[in-house]
């Protein structure tokens, strides 16, 4: 198993989903960040503004032999396709508890 650089439990999902959908009409690409200070953030840029939103207090999840050395407040983050994760987002099948991580 590779180096997890983060790994915290995502708010719900309808939630996220709200949020996504709006932001996917202002840009195609998505930006999602989190830490292991329990931040999770969505943000879209387009050359005339920048939108987000910080969901905050929550739970990180440890994974046997994951060392907690660094900076607890350092925003991984990844560009994704806003559509393609809505288009997730939306499936009949939307679990009570999801974990986002990153290595």
């Amino acid at each position: 198993m590779p180096d997890i650089n983060v790994s915290i439990y995502l708010p719900l999902l309808k939630s996220i989903k709200t949020h996504v959908n709006r932001m996917k009409h202002i840009s195609p690409y998505l930006y999602v960040s989190a830490n292991m200070a329990g931040e999770f953030k969505l943000r879209v840029e387009t050359d005339a503004v920048t939108v987000g939103t910080l969901f905050s207090n929550l739970q990180n999840h440890r994974f046997d032999g994951c060392d907690d050395q660094g900076d607890a407040e350092y925003m991984f983050e990844a560009c994704i396709n806003g559509k393609r994760f809505s288009s997730f987002l939306g499936t009949p099948f939307i679990p009570n508890k999801a974990i986002c991580s990153e290595w």
